[in-house]
């Protein structure tokens, strides 16, 4: 009788291996290479810029699609006259690399801001932000959010 439990047992843990190696993700799979970030608190754009030129950098020739979304008080960060030199400099750059920024159409009426105080490249969204991410999930972009 012992040795018909050692083998089930066997059985068991052999069927456990084989669904945890079928299972398992390819190494290296592809993803989507569609992402968008999604940035509402002013602290934290610094470090979206970061992760975005970080992921830009990852790409290298592979074709990512990047578009940055910023709402709330961090879209005063996007403003010719309180931008700060280095949100400047890295903005232009990863918009040199193909990245898209947009900034909320609600945010934008609430603060009372025009298109035209906006750093260059960046476009102003005609619905609210969240409208435009449930829009991007629905084209499989994914969302990183700050």
């Amino acid at each position: 009788m012992k040795s018909y439990i050692r083998v089930a047992l066997l059985c068991i843990c052999a069927c456990v291996c084989v669904m945890a190696f079928v299972t398992m993700p390819a190494t290296g799979a592809e993803t989507s290479g569609k992402y968008v970030y999604h940035v509402t608190d002013a602290d934290k754009l610094p470090f979206a810029l970061d992760d975005i030129r970080d992921r830009v950098k990852q790409s290298g020739t592979t074709k990512t699609d990047i578009i940055l979304v910023v709402d709330g008080p961090a879209s005063k960060l996007l403003l010719k006259n309180t931008a700060t030199e280095n949100v400047r400099r890295e903005l232009a750059s990863l918009q040199k690399g193909g990245v898209q920024t947009s900034v909320c159409g609600n945010t934008m009426k609430f603060y009372k801001m025009q298109t035209s105080d906006l750093l260059p490249g960046i476009v102003r969204l005609e619905q609210g932000s969240n409208a435009r991410l449930e829009e991007l999930k629905a084209q499989d972009y994914e969302a990183m959010h700050y």
